[in-house]
């Protein structure tokens, strides 16, 4: 494996969370580059959050050099990376997945990992849903649109050494309807009292954007095979990645969260099988810093060879 480095810039924060990940990984993609291959010579612990959106169940090869694995054996795979991704993160996993249908058919791949992560012990959070405005006349004959896709999120036991939850949040709607009832488990109703609504709202785990036709928030993404929005991949850097922290993408295709996490100034590890997305992914992030260090100069490093 070659040791790609975007610029050298020295990591947005000094010390803390990152001290176990090798400097020489720090704001780097890695290709082309296996990311179980990668995340096992990784430290324990080492970033403190894992997101991204592996290949589709059955769905793309990117070339011939990523296999086209489906049902079970899609989700044994899976179960493979999420050991590796979830002992080098300090916070949560994330993965962008999706299932197929196929002759009237759901797969529900996503919900068999889901199942099986809980099996297995892990902890885990209700899916996000990754909603989006799509094709207007998809959905066959008898059904309906597919306007979502589940975030598979699991985390530490207890309480996360950091979120904000608040990050994406933005002021009520509507205002209070008047004071506040519950009902107890034997229900009985409590006494009504005043309801004061909160600055900001919690944005809630449904992530709502426009795809496709130029609506990916960056024009960089739709060169990518598989392009998510810049919109989910801000929502999870700015709400499980403390500032100055590190967030590992191993499928990190065009470079959105490397974008977003600069942008926010977090700091980033990527890995991509396809050079050419590699080289895509880091024009984007390059730029990103570029904006970045205009409004919040930092002192760089030599770029290493």
């Amino acid at each position: 494996m070659s040791w790609q480095p975007l610029g050298g810039w020295k990591p947005l924060g000094i010390g803390g969370p990152f001290n176990s990940l090798p400097v020489r990984l720090l704001n780097t993609i890695q290709s082309p580059a296996d990311c179980y291959e990668l995340a096992l010579s990784l430290p324990d612990k080492c970033v403190d959050v894992v997101f991204g959106s592996p290949p589709y169940e059955n769905a793309r090869h990117y070339g011939g050099k990523a296999k086209k694995l489906k049902g079970q054996d899609w989700v044994d795979w899976m179960m493979k990376l999420w050991r590796e991704f979830d002992r080098i993160s300090r916070g949560i996993v994330g993965m962008v997945v999706e299932g197929r249908t196929v002759g009237r058919r759901y797969s529900a791949t996503p919900h068999l990992l889901a199942a099986d992560l809980h099996r297995a012990g892990y902890h885990l959070r209700k899916d996000y849903a990754y909603v989006r405005w799509g094709i207007p006349g998809s959905g066959g004959d008898d059904g309906h649109k597919n306007r979502w896709e589940p975030v598979i999120v699991t985390k530490p036991p207890g309480k996360l050494f950091w979120a904000d939850n608040l990050a994406m949040g933005k002021p009520p709607k509507h205002k209070p309807g008047g004071a506040c009832s519950h009902r107890t488990s034997s229900g009985k109703r409590v006494a009504k009292r005043e309801y004061k609504a909160p600055a900001i709202a919690n944005p809630g785990n449904i992530i709502e954007c426009t795809v496709g036709g130029g609506h990916m928030g960056d024009y960089r993404a739709h060169d990518s095979e598989a392009p998510f929005h810049v919109r989910i991949a801000e929502f999870f850097v700015r709400s499980y990645c403390p500032p100055g922290g590190v967030i590992f993408d191993p499928f990190m295709g065009s470079g959105t969260v490397a974008e977003m996490a600069v942008m926010h100034g977090r700091n980033y590890l990527g890995c991509e099988l396809q050079e050419e997305q590699a080289v895509l992914a880091r024009e984007r992030a390059k730029k990103a810093h570029d904006a970045y260090a205009a409004l919040q100069p930092l002192p760089l490093l030599p770029v290493a060879s």
